[in-house]
C-alpha cells in the first residue's frame, strides 16, 4: 500500500506538474497573442484615427479656403455692382457694356451657390468621416470588452485549477474516485480549451473583417478625396477663367472712363467758351447802346427831329451783326457742338491734344473770368491769388441781381483719379468760402469739381476758374 500510495503520488506530482506546464503554457501563448492582438489593433486604430483626422483637417481647410474665396468673390462682385450703379448715373449711353457686366455677375453668383454647394458636400463628407471614426471606437470597444472577458475566463480557470487541487489533496485515500475526477477535469479542460480556440478562431475572422471593412472605408475615403480635388482643380480653373475676364472688364471700363471724363472735360470747355462770348455780346450791346444814346445826345435838336422819323435798328438785327463780327474774328470756327461731340469715338489720345488747348483766360475784371492758381497737391489759398477773389467779389456786387457765379475747381496729375477728384473739389470749396467771407450771397454761388485737367501737365492745371454770367447762361454752364 505504501509502494501504491508513493507511486500514486509521484504520478499525480507528474500529472500535476506537466498540467501546470502545460496551462502555463497555454497563458503565456494566449497572453502573447492577446498582447500582439491589442497593439496591432490599438496601431490600426491610431492609424485610422490619424488619417481620419488628417483627411478631417484638409476638408475643413479646403472648406475654409472656399469660404474665403467666395467672401473674395462676394466683395468683388458688390464693388462690381457698385461701379456699374455709378457707370450707369454717369454715362446712359454705355447701357450695353453694363448689361454685359450684369450677366457676368449673375455668372459669378452661380459660380457662388456651386462653391456653397461644393462646401456642404464637403461638411457631409467630414460628417460622415467622424461617424465613421465613431463606428470604428465602438467596435474597439467592443473588443476590449471581449478580450476583457476572456481574461475573466482565464482567472475563472484558474479558480477551477486551485479547486481541483483542493481535492486531490482532500481525497488521497480515494485514488479511483481521484482519477475518475481527474479524467472528467481534464475532458473538461479540453473542452473549454477547444471552445476557446473556437472563440479566438471567431475572434480572427470578426478582426479580419474588421480590418476589410476598414480597408474598404478607407479606399472610399480615398475615393472621395480624388473626386474633391478633382472638383477643386475645376473650380480653380473657372476662378482663374472668371479672374481674366474680371481684369479685361476692369480695363474696358478704365477706358470708359477716361473717355466719359474727357467727354466732361470738353463740354464744359465748350459750355465756358460759349458763356464768355455770350457775355461778350452782352458788353457789346452795352457799348453799343452807350455809343448811341451819346450819339443821339450830341445832335442837333433839327436833326433829332430827322432821326425820330427814320427806323431805329432792330435788336435782334444788332445781336446778329455783334455775332458775326465774332465769327469772322474767330475764323469762322464756333467751336464743337454737343451734337458733333456725341458723334465723335474719341477726341484725343491720353497725353496728346488733337486740336489746340482752351487756354484759361487771364484776370480781366471787364469781362467777369477769374482764374485762381494753387501749389502743388494743396488746397490753400495763396496771398496773391486771394487777391483776385477779392476782386472777383467787387466786381460781382457792381454786376447786378441777374448775374451768377459758377466756381470751377481743376487739378493737375498729382495722384489717383479719386485723389485729384476730391483735391479739385477742396480747392472749389475754398474760394467759395473766401466769397462768402467777402459777401457774396451763398444762393449766387454754384460749385463743380471737374477732377483732373488732362490738357496740361503743369502749374496750369492747378487752378480754379471764376465764371460770371447772367443766370441763363449758368444755368446752362452747370
Amino acid at each position: 500500500m505504501a509502494e501504491l500510495r508513493e507511486t500514486n503520488e509521484a504520478e499525480m506530482a507528474e500529472l500535476r506538474g506537466a498540467h501546470e506546464a502545460e496551462m502555463a503554457e497555454l497563458r503565456e501563448t494566449n497572453e502573447a497573442e492577446m498582447a500582439e492582438l491589442r497593439e496591432s489593433h490599438e496601431a490600426r486604430i491610431a492609424e485610422l484615427r490619424e488619417s481620419g483626422e488628417a483627411l478631417v483637417a484638409e476638408l475643413r481647410e479646403s472648406a475654409d479656403a472656399k469660404d474665403r474665396r467666395i467672401a473674395e468673390l462676394r466683395k468683388s462682385a458688390e464693388a462690381k455692382e457698385g461701379r456699374l450703379a455709378e457707370l450707369e448715373e454717369s454715362a446712359g449711353a454705355h447701357r450695353r457694356t453694363s448689361e454685359d457686366l450684369a450677366r457676368q455677375i449673375e455668372r459669378l453668383n452661380a459660380e457662388l451657390e456651386s462653391a456653397l454647394h461644393e462646401k456642404e458636400l464637403s461638411r457631409n463628407s467630414i460628417a460622415a468621416l467622424e461617424k465613421a471614426l465613431q463606428s470604428s471606437d465602438d467596435k474597439t470597444l467592443q473588443l476590449s470588452r471581449r478580450l476583457e472577458e476572456k481574461e475573466s475566463e482565464l482567472a475563472q480557470l484558474g479558480t477551477d485549477l486551485s479547486s481541483v487541487r483542493g481535492q486531490l489533496e482532500a481525497r488521497e485515500s480515494a485514488m479511483a474516485d481521484s482519477e475518475k475526477q481527474i479524467a472528467s477535469l481534464e475532458n473538461a479542460l479540453e473542452a473549454k480549451l477547444a471552445a476557446f480556440a473556437e472563440e479566438r478562431d471567431v475572434f480572427e475572422k470578426q478582426q479580419a473583417e474588421l480590418d476589410r471593412e476598414q480597408s474598404a472605408e478607407i479606399e472610399k475615403l480615398k475615393s472621395e478625396l480624388q473626386y474633391q480635388q478633382g472638383k477643386l482643380n475645376r473650380y480653380a480653373q473657372q476662378r482663374e477663367q472668371s479672374l481674366g475676364e474680371i481684369e479685361r472688364l476692369r480695363s474696358k471700363v478704365a477706358k470708359r472712363g477716361d473717355a466719359v471724363r474727357e467727354l466732361q472735360s470738353q463740354i464744359s470747355s465748350i459750355m465756358m467758351q460759349r458763356a464768355s462770348r455770350d457775355n461778350e455780346i452782352s458788353l457789346l450791346k452795352d457799348k453799343l447802346r452807350a455809343v448811341e444814346a451819346g450819339l443821339r445826345n450830341a445832335r442837333p435838336a433839327d436833326t433829332t427831329t430827322l432821326s425820330s422819323q427814320a427806323p431805329e435798328p432792330e435788336e435782334s438785327s444788332l445781336e446778329e451783326a455783334i455775332r458775326r463780327s465774332l465769327e469772322n474774328e474767330t475764323g469762322g470756327n464756333g467751336g464743337t457742338s454737343l451734337d458733333e461731340l456725341e458723334h465723335k469715338d474719341s477726341h484725343h489720345e491720353p497725353g496728346t491734344q488733337s486740336a489746340p488747348a482752351l487756354e484759361p483766360a487771364p484776370a480781366r475784371s471787364d469781362e467777369g473770368d477769374f482764374v485762381v492758381y494753387f501749389d502743388e497737391s494743396s488746397d490753400g489759398l495763396p496771398e496773391k491769388e486771394m487777391k483776385k477773389i477779392d476782386r472777383c467779389a467787387r466786381s460781382f456786387k457792381q454786376s447786378g441781381r441777374k448775374m451768377e457765379l459758377t466756381v470751377i475747381g481743376f487739378a493737375g496729375p498729382e495722384g489717383s483719379a479719386n485723389y485729384t477728384e476730391s483735391l479739385s473739389a477742396r480747392r472749389a470749396d475754398s474760394v467759395r468760402q473766401r466769397l462768402l467771407e467777402r459777401g457774396v450771397p451763398q444762393n449766387k454761388i454754384s460749385v463743380q469739381s471737374a477732377g483732373q485737367d488732362r490738357r496740361f501737365q503743369d502749374w496750369k492745371a492747378r487752378r480754379v476758374e471764376l465764371v460770371m454770367a447772367p443766370r441763363a447762361v449758368a444755368e446752362s454752364v452747370n
